[in-house]
């Protein structure tokens, strides 16, 4: 990829992060199983992301993925990073945010 490529490349995806509504940003980090916040994403032989708990107990009854219903090479379970990354990070965000308020609280409204 040239250097050109991979400006247009980072200007398309910034651009659309930028339109991402958060009913997209909440479908990629809900598991389609359970309906619920990812808490230890896997990526299944499928290419879906699911929660482990989940995704083994449906394993448990079939070969079959839950998305596609077509049968699956194997049951082989992959961490997916990026998905528990981005996690992660808005779990601390929100953490620190707290943080910050009740420092501001303590310290009369100032931050510092």
């Amino acid at each position: 990829m040239t250097e050109e490529d991979q400006a247009e490349y980072e200007k398309t995806v910034m651009e659309n992060i930028k339109k991402f509504s958060s009913e997209n940003l909440l479908n990629a980090i809900t598991c389609c199983i359970t309906k619920t916040i990812l808490r230890d994403p896997v990526v299944a032989a499928d290419g879906f992301t699911y929660e482990r708990e989940a995704i083994l107990n449906w394993f448990k009854g079939s070969n079959r993925s839950p998305m596609t219903n077509q049968v699956l090479e194997n049951t082989e379970l992959k961490p997916n990073y990026a998905v528990k990354s981005i996690l992660q990070s808005f779990y601390d965000s929100k953490k620190n945010e707290k943080k910050l308020d009740e420092k501001v609280q303590k310290n009369g409204g100032h931050s510092n």
